[in-house]
């Protein structure tokens, strides 16, 4: 199907095409036959209404397409490719030129007010939803009622989940508590004093 792609592109002149629709149609019936047509997982039927800023200067033809995998995992923003055809030699290059922005990102958090929080109550045992006691000096810091699974990006979480702990641990170790597991923390004991009576 090559030979419909470059008739067709031998009628056009150079520079940006504005008009896309019929190129896009013959790019993808003819996709299978460039090399390196499958770098970041592209597809024919991907092309269709996809192609941006389309330029032809034979024999190259290079445009953008808008990526959405990260959108799925909840992403805010699309990866931009760039591919540059060479319809003479039959190669297909992909190089990735940025973003995107699809949706406001999540707002940013000040993490260590919620830590401070989080550690005043722990050291004044209070009764929280983000806190399990397990016992009389033995607390866990349920980070998922802190940072619902939910609420954003997997990578943005997991970042706040860390930088959460990052803050906590030393406000705790301040008042006498050491990290003693996952999210667990028991309060020091305090050495008992060696008596100087004599029996």
């Amino acid at each position: 199907m090559l030979p419909n792609l470059t008739d067709y592109l031998c009628g056009q002149n150079p520079g940006r095409l504005l008009d896309t629709a019929e190129l896009e149609r013959h790019l993808a019936d003819s996709w299978g036959s460039f090399e390196g047509n499958h770098a970041e997982g592209m597809t024919p039927e991907k092309l269709l209404g996809r192609m941006e800023k389309v330029e032809w200067l034979s024999p190259m033809l290079t445009f953008l397409i808008e990526r959405h995998g990260g959108i799925c995992l909840g992403s805010t923003r699309a990866e931009l490719h760039r591919w540059s055809v060479n319809v003479t030699d039959k190669t297909a290059v992909c190089e990735r030129v940025g973003h995107r922005q699809l949706r406001p990102m999540a707002r940013r958090l000040s993490i260590q007010p919620m830590a401070e929080e989080v550690a005043s109550k722990i050291v004044q045992g209070q009764g929280d939803e983000r806190l399990i006691w397990e016992g009389e000096g033995t607390v866990r810091v349920v980070l998922s009622a802190i940072f619902p699974a939910g609420s954003g990006f997997k990578q943005t979480i997991e970042g706040r989940r860390k930088r959460f702990k990052q803050a906590l641990n030393p406000l705790l170790e301040k008042s006498g508590w050491r990290h003693v597991g996952r999210c667990l923390f028991s309060k020091l004991v305090p050495p008992v004093a060696p008596s100087n009576s004599r029996i």
